[in-house]
């Protein structure tokens, strides 16, 4: 069985895409400043992927130059 997508799934992924988008990176920079595979990044942004630990927060955080409470709150800059 697949796991439902959520609100909050949908509010990672948007955040993720959108800080990528403002700090002018592409998903291919991205995968390669954490060292994942494109594919990852392409599930993150479309909220298919749910196994992300803190420790990927963590990297995401770091490559997008954000605080990690910036990837889960609405509309936050």
């Amino acid at each position: 069985m697949r796991p439902r997508i959520t609100d909050g799934h949908k509010l990672f992924a948007h955040n993720v895409r959108r800080w990528r988008e403002i700090r002018g990176i592409d998903t291919d920079m991205l995968a390669r400043a954490v060292g994942w595979p494109l594919a990852m990044i392409e599930d993150i942004e479309s909220a298919e992927q749910f196994d992300i630990t803190l420790n990927d927060v963590d990297q995401l955080c770091e490559a997008l130059a954000v605080q990690p409470f910036q990837l889960f709150v609405p509309g936050h800059r």
